[in-house]
């Protein structure tokens, strides 16, 4: 393989959230845990005014474990890849990359939207293209279960963004190819403002589940065993700002906040809604009364903890929590 240019030269590399403790906020609960510091974090500068780009990598015991193929001639922004998924095949991996930027994929681009997969063993790289068996429509985001099978979340171009396409698809070894899996249909791929789709997000349980928010309509499931579909909610009439899905089955919604404080979100600027898998209902979790520092994402960890961004968190007990 030739060896890519210093430019488009990158690296794979396992991050770990290393030691950096929080403090706590007045009528908020005090903590004394810690997140984790970003300070070994492997990144590369960028080819300002010619000067030569470098890499700072992470302290030993990490090491380089490879290059990315050499992607000069690639147009942007297709030449931009992210670590999508890694699926572990006994006595090796596979680590997938993505070049979706979560936008709509361009037709004039399309033969350059494919994975890259880099195979631990053989330490060769391959690319498999991200359109499906129907042209036109490509997979951006990828989900595993526990038999290694791939499954793939669907997004199309702009040229078909009226077509009623299955969220999902299945990739098939034996032709290289991801396959569109007509049993979902009924779960729609994105909604609509009059310019630009909002793409649904995909929760993929243990059980081979998925859990499917589509904005403006609701919350939907699709159990990969029995191909059944389930309409299980109606959100909110809100415009979704961010989603989380928790170790238990409960699945958070956040709207966009209407006001805003100095970079700060007022308690009634932003509504919080969990579902309960249980029961299939949707409430309202009350906001701290506290400006609530802007964030843009959240995340739900093994002790069904709440996180939004590195700002704070929110317990099961109602308990609200500022770093």
């Amino acid at each position: 393989m030739t060896k890519p240019s210093p430019f488009y030269k990158y690296i794979i590399v396992v991050l770990f959230l290393l030691t950096g403790c929080g403090s706590s906020t007045a009528k908020l609960m005090p903590t004394n845990e810690c997140i984790g510091s970003f300070e070994r974090l492997a990144y590369e500068w960028p080819d300002y005014e010619n000067e030569t780009p470098g890499k700072i990598l992470p302290l030993e015991p990490w090491v380089e474990e490879a290059d990315l193929p050499d992607l000069s001639g690639v147009p942007y922004p297709t030449n931009s890849y992210t670590v999508e998924m890694i699926r572990s095949l006994g006595d090796h991996s596979e680590i997938w990359l993505s070049n979706f930027d979560g936008r709509f994929y361009d037709s004039e681009k399309a033969p350059f939207y494919r994975f890259l997969v880099y195979n631990t063993k053989t330490k060769e790289w391959d690319g498999i293209s991200a359109e499906t068996n129907y042209q036109g429509v490509y997979v951006g985001r990828l989900f595993t279960d526990r038999d290694g099978i791939i499954w793939g979340q669907n997004f199309y171009d702009g040229l078909h963004r009226q077509v009623n396409i299955s969220f999902l698809s299945k990739f098939t070894a034996g032709t290289g190819q991801f396959e569109i899996i007509w049993d979902a249909q009924s779960i729609p791929v994105a909604s609509h403002d009059p310019t630009l789709p909002i793409w649904a997000t995909a929760y993929f349980d243990d059980e081979r589940i998925f859990w499917v928010i589509v904005s403006g309509d609701g919350i939907y499931s699709y159990d990969t065993v029995t191909q059944k579909v389930e309409f299980l909610v109606t959100i909110p009439n809100v415009e979704i700002y961010a989603t989380a899905r928790a170790k238990n089955g409960s699945i958070y919604i956040t709207s966009y906040p209407t006001a805003w404080y100095k970079n700060s979100i007022q308690k009634a600027g932003i509504k919080l809604f969990k579902l309960i898998p249980e029961n299939n209902q949707i409430s309202s979790v009350p906001w701290p009364t506290e400006r609530w520092p802007s964030f843009a994402f959240m995340l739900s960890d093994s002790s069904d903890r709440l996180w939004f961004d590195a700002v704070g968190w929110h317990e099961n007990n109602g308990r609200w929590h500022r770093i």
